[in-house]
């Protein structure tokens, strides 16, 4: 038997959404009054296959990205880019 693999290119549209917009933190002035700065947080609300024209060809599970597909949306979204 023969397994071939094809590869594909193709578009997700991916909504998020900001749960929490962190803090920048605070280091200076008396110790009591500093604390950490904390990251924003960002859920994914929705995940969508997109045809080469923009229509929508299915919905996707939310899980269907991976941590290093997150960790890359996360940074994008806190630079404010268009997602």
């Amino acid at each position: 038997m023969k397994t071939v693999k094809y590869a594909k290119e193709f578009t997700l549209s991916v909504k998020m959404k900001c749960t929490n917009p962190g803090t920048p933190g605070n280091m200076v002035g008396p110790p009591e009054r500093c604390y950490p700065p904390e990251p924003a947080e960002f859920e994914v609300e929705h995940v969508h296959l997109l045809s080469d024209d923009g229509a929508v060809l299915a919905h996707l599970p939310t899980d269907v990205l991976d941590e290093d597909d997150l960790e890359a949306l996360n940074e994008l979204a806190m630079e404010g880019d268009d997602l």
